[in-house]
């Protein structure tokens, strides 16, 4: 049958090159794809099957496009699956077509044991299955070896933390300690949760620094001068002192010598060299290389140094890498660094295109999949953010959101409370408001917002969809409340302002609120426990409703059709790798 599939699919190629119509159909696009034309011509009797999806279909695959084609730039659009399958051999392979685009957004050939990955202008990768656990919605998932997830690994019942299931229930709010300069709340499994208390002078020894001064005065700490607050503490390094330090001092030395505090070059040590007045540290440069200062004939030299295979550049010296390490220290939007990962994958900070146009693809390795997509407020160049001259994260005046301003020089000022007012920080400086239900943590507490033209993404008071109001500048999501709130939610709408104000309603959902609107029901059981792709389970609703995980047919042949409780439609499309069978992918 497949070969006069092919036959067809050559005689499109030849009156598409010698008319030059560019207008064709999906089976003449792939068909134009050599990733494709390679496994025809292996597979000749291969069997073809096209899925058309619209752009309002398209909504409920994206996570199948983004897990099978391994990109984060998925949108709602047009799209063509194609997949082509040789059973008695038991191979595959799928191209996903952006028909809005007219071009192949990738295409999928399934081994055994991997997945190779075409992607017009990155060329190929190979991914091998189950290469390790992250987490995802509080469960642990397999991910591939290029990242990309894949099916569950282990359902978590108390949730997932650092990659693993937790073992024991953590206690809530069980100690706090100092972190960034501010108090923070951890729980008892040790992981940090809100914060609990603004230090305005930074934090030490899990308290607020009060009363405080810095650079009260001096003393000899390992040789060299420190100074030390009015408390006691010790701050930075004053002085360097090449000769040792004496009662607060450094001790004489000559002021024509070189002094090297490592005496070699190590690069396992952050060193520095003094000559006269001028001091050099060993330091890592953006592109991962050490900077290290030696002396040489009474004279500081450096030179750039690569760390050895197995190591990295942080804080001025070459350490053993731990898995993920990032050149600019995390997600520094104004920086352009690298990630490694313990595979010795590198990937680059890079500025998005098309749907992400004026983003920048920040890697780091804080994100569970090494990866955050930030719009910059001045637009991307060169994998950075162009560096206005002030930054609002809350968008201005919005005192019902705490936020930062962010100036060209790296200063930030952050919101923060002060006996029930906002100290609201803005690009045009610092101003208070007086919160009419109190302030917390940096924010007014959720009431009365200044009117002006109003508008609701979810058209008004509709509790069972999370939207938003948006105000001038100002924009207030709808939300779950918290303690004596609980189960309801806090719904902001356009609709009868009072004095000149828009005041939320606090609505008691029937069945709890989950991310911002009401719950459909509250008995809805699912015996797969959630998006279980490969085994078959069932749901229950409230009223007896009973649906079953089934597989699809026609134009969703190769789906599974999922139910699950965590959507209002209660069911997920998702294109099983290797075919569906009894209500479960194989």
């Amino acid at each position: 049958m497949m070969k006069g599939i092919l036959i067809f699919g050559l005689i499109i190629l030849s009156i598409v090159a010698i008319s030059g119509c560019t207008d064709m159909g999906p089976e003449a696009l792939v068909f134009s794809d050599p990733f494709i034309m390679d496994f025809l011509n292996q597979y000749p009797n291969a069997q073809i099957i096209i899925n058309h999806f619209s752009r309002e279909e398209s909504v409920n695959i994206i996570e199948n496009i983004t897990d099978e084609c391994g990109s984060p730039y998925v949108n709602a659009k047009e799209y063509y699956r194609i997949a082509i399958n040789d059973p008695a051999n038991e191979a595959n392979v799928v191209a996903w077509i952006d028909w809005e685009a007219k071009t192949i957004k990738c295409s999928v050939r399934y081994g055994p044991w991997d997945k190779t990955i075409s992607t017009p202008g990155e060329g190929e990768k190979t991914c091998g299955y189950h290469g390790e656990g992250k987490c995802y919605n509080d469960d642990l998932y397999w991910y591939d070896s290029c990242g990309n997830k894949e099916d569950r690994k282990e359902e978590c019942e108390l949730g997932c933390v650092e990659d693993r299931c937790r073992a024991v229930e953590c206690q809530t709010h069980y100690t706090f300690k100092c972190h960034a300069g501010h108090i923070y709340w951890f729980d008892s499994c040790g992981n940090r949760e809100d914060k609990k208390e603004y230090c305005e002078e930074g934090c030490e020894n899990d308290k607020c620094r009060e009363d405080c001064p810095t650079h009260q005065n001096v003393q000899c700490h390992t040789g060299h001068v420190y100074w030390y607050d009015g408390c006691g503490e010790r701050e930075g390094m004053k002085e360097y002192c090449p000769d040792g330090c004496e009662l607060g001092s450094c001790n004489e030395y000559s002021m024509e010598e070189c002094y090297d505090s490592e005496d070699s070059k190590d690069i396992s040590v952050k060193g520095t060299v003094v000559k006269a007045n001028r001091i050099e540290t060993d330091d890592c440069k953006a592109d991962g290389t050490l900077t290290e200062k030696y002396c040489f004939m009474q004279e500081i030299r450096w030179e750039s140094v690569l760390c050895p295979e197995g190591q990295i550049c942080k804080d001025g010296a070459c350490v053993a890498t731990s898995g993920c390490n990032d050149t600019d220290d995390g997600e520094n939007y104004f920086i352009r660094g690298n990630v490694t990962l313990e595979n010795e994958s590198v990937m680059e900070d890079d500025c998005g295109v098309q749907f992400y146009d004026g983003f920048v693809i920040e890697y780091s390795c804080a994100a569970n999949s090494h990866i955050t997509n930030y719009q910059c407020p001045e637009g991307c160049e060169n994998g950075i953010c162009i560096k206005p001259d002030c930054v609002d994260t809350d968008g201005g005046h919005n005192y019902f959101r705490k936020g930062w301003t962010t100036l060209s020089d790296g200063t930030k000022h952050e919101d923060i409370c002060s006996v029930g007012k906002a100290i609201e920080q803005s690009c045009d400086g610092a101003n208070e408001y007086e919160c009419p239900e109190g302030c917390s943590f940096g924010a007014c507490v959720a009431g009365d917002h200044v009117a002006g033209e109003c508008t609701d993404s979810d058209g008004g008071k509709n509790y069972y969809s999370k939207g938003m109001i948006t105000i001038g500048n100002d924009t207030f999501e709808d939300k779950c409340g918290t303690g004596e709130n609980e189960g309801k939610v806090i719904e902001y709408s356009c609709e009868d302002p009072e004095n000149g104000t828009y005041i939320p309603s606090n609505y008691e959902c029937p069945f709890g609120c989950s991310e911002g609107r009401c719950k459909y029901s509250n008995e809805c059981i699912d015996t797969d426990g959630g998006k279980n792709f490969f085994e078959k389970g069932s749901i229950t609703l409230e009223d007896g409703t009973f649906m079953e995980d089934e597989c699809g047919t026609d134009s969703m042949n190769g789906y599974v059709i999922e139910r699950h409780c965590e959507s209002e439609s209660f069911l997920f499309n998702y294109k099983c790798p290797n075919g569906c069978k009894e209500g479960k992918c194989l």
